[in-house]
């Protein structure tokens, strides 16, 4: 077992452990998150640095740049990717005192039930599920 008990279930039921608050970063280091995501991914990397971009470039001509758009956009990149996992069948794992919380799907929850219940029995923890439709 890894050293956390957040992160993705798969589709196919596997665990990929990321650190906690980190699910987005998880979605940047491992190819069978960023796969599912590429081709919307590099869309949005693209506006990213653009808004970054713009910023950098007020910064140097003396002018204030309003991060908080890029901020936003950023927010709005980390739910987006959240959402369309969930759409392809993934379950987002975090954990809350003793219970495990799976949130997905309700055809992804049905699938991966008895897997998410394993995993949860198997950390010692309670289980519980959130349906997101």
């Amino acid at each position: 077992m890894g050293k956390y008990i957040t992160g993705w279930m798969t589709p196919t039921g596997n665990f990929i452990e990321c650190e906690t608050y980190c699910h987005f970063a998880a979605i940047l280091k491992h190819e069978e998150l960023s796969d599912a995501l590429e081709l919307w991914g590099k869309t949005k990397e693209l506006e990213l640095t653009g808004h970054y971009q713009d910023c950098q470039d007020l910064i140097n001509q003396g002018e204030h740049p309003e991060w908080h758009g890029y901020e936003m956009a950023e927010d709005d990149v980390k739910y987006e990717a959240r959402i369309k996992l969930l759409r392809k069948g993934f379950l987002r794992v975090g954990t809350q005192s003793n219970t495990v919380h799976f949130e997905g799907k309700s055809y992804a929850i049905k699938k991966l039930f008895q897997k998410a219940k394993d995993f949860a029995e198997n950390h010692d923890m309670d289980y519980e599920f959130e349906k997101v439709e």
